[in-house]
């Protein structure tokens, strides 16, 4: 799988590693991808999902997107890449 050249460009000049422990919690893909994601996020804790699936590179519909990740973030809290997270319409707020 190759990240879009956007999503690259996110994670320039940051950390974009996860912790062994976070890490070998997660398989590889979408759980990876968002915790990597999110972890290079300083300050934004609110994301639209359809910049997410933008970000993403992904080809999939919207509603098959958001689907993907409502069934990825149970998995990231399990592994301690977030504290909390709930979902409004179009988007998604995490709590670190």
């Amino acid at each position: 799988m190759r990240l879009d050249a956007r999503i690259v460009d996110l994670f320039t000049g940051g950390i974009t590693f996860l912790p062994r422990g976070e890490r070998t919690k997660l398989t590889d893909g979408m759980q990876t991808w968002l915790a990597s994601f999110i972890r290079a996020q300083n300050d934004i804790s609110r994301f639209k999902l359809a910049d997410l699936l933008e970000y993403s590179g992904s080809k999939a519909k919207l509603r098959r997107f958001g689907e993907h990740i409502r069934d990825t973030m149970p998995k990231l809290k399990a592994a301690g890449c977030v504290v909390d997270y709930y979902f409004g319409r179009g988007y998604l707020v995490i709590e670190r």
